[in-house]
């Protein structure tokens, strides 16, 4: 039984997104931060909307976008995709967003040219670190080394 590339590809970002998601369920139990509850509210409410934004943009893969319409579409999941990612961060104080991020760069390829995918890779990746560097656990040289 062959598996088609794309459903395969869905497949595991959604399973990515799912044991990151167990990070938030078990954070507070076996592992406590002691993040706030608006810490809390943020992480899951980013994860939720990662994890739609991301729905929304594999199934719609497949054949390439060509009216303006569906580029901007596309475009804005991409974007949203990747400021849900770095909010992970944000409100974790943690690295979780490079593994979402790392999602987000798996489905590039069928969404972009090569030269912008490598662009919005080292772009959301430079955000990261910067979003690292705002939180109170990194200093800018662990946050580097984390990306």
């Amino acid at each position: 039984m062959r598996i088609p590339t794309l459903q395969l590809l869905q497949y595991a970002g959604l399973f990515t997104w799912a044991i990151l998601g167990l990070a938030l369920v078990l954070s507070d139990t076996i592992f406590p931060y002691g993040f706030s509850q608006g810490e809390y509210v943020l992480w899951g409410i980013s994860h939720a909307l990662f994890g739609m934004t991301y729905w929304l943009l594999i199934t719609s893969i497949g054949a390439k976008p060509t009216s303006g319409q569906a580029l901007l579409r596309q475009a804005l999941l991409i974007a949203m995709l990747i400021i849900s990612a770095l909010s992970v961060s944000y409100a974790s104080s943690s690295g979780i967003g490079g593994f979402l991020l790392l999602v987000v760069a798996g489905i590039l390829p069928w969404c972009m040219p090569a030269r912008e995918g490598i662009f919005l890779v080292v772009s959301a990746n430079v955000l990261l670190t910067a979003v690292l560097n705002q939180t109170h656990n990194f200093d800018l040289n662990k946050a580097i080394l984390f990306c």
